[in-house]
């Protein structure tokens, strides 16, 4: 998908996608790998993508396929990238991905909901949403 994170026509691509299985095998310890992968546009030469995964120690939740959130004004996007674990009384961890300065991070928590909410009123969803830091897995 292309997310417009400037503003400027210039998208980058996102995508998502799952390895394995889609239900975890809790016998035997295996669990589905889910990536993003964020890739700049080619008029952003050596610039680095960025990629977010379940794998290794945090296999226990899966990341679910990301949504492209317009900002009120203007043209600008984030992504908003959502964790959730199989255990279903884990709870749930979102992020509000977009650029900050050279890297990307999590927008603020406050910007996160407000924006969030926003949108979803847009398009008639409930997004239920708690703020975490998803780039360090807490």
């Amino acid at each position: 998908m292309a997310v417009d994170f400037d503003g400027n026509g210039d998208p980058y691509q996102a995508q998502w996608w799952r390895c394995g299985s889609k239900n975890p095998n809790w016998k035997k310890g295996r669990f589905p790998i889910n990536y993003v992968l964020v890739q700049p546009p080619r008029s952003k030469t050596g610039h680095s993508g960025i990629t977010l995964t379940n794998s290794g120690s945090s296999d226990q939740y899966f990341i679910e396929q990301p949504q492209k959130i317009n900002i009120e004004p203007g043209t600008r996007q984030l992504l908003l990238v959502s964790g959730r674990y199989y255990e279903a009384d884990q709870g749930k961890t979102s992020c509000l991905l977009g650029p900050v300065g050279e890297q990307f991070e999590c927008w603020p928590s406050r910007e996160n909901q407000r924006i969030v909410e926003q949108s979803s009123r847009r398009h008639e969803r409930s997004l239920f949403l708690r703020a975490g830091n998803f780039l360090t897995g807490q």
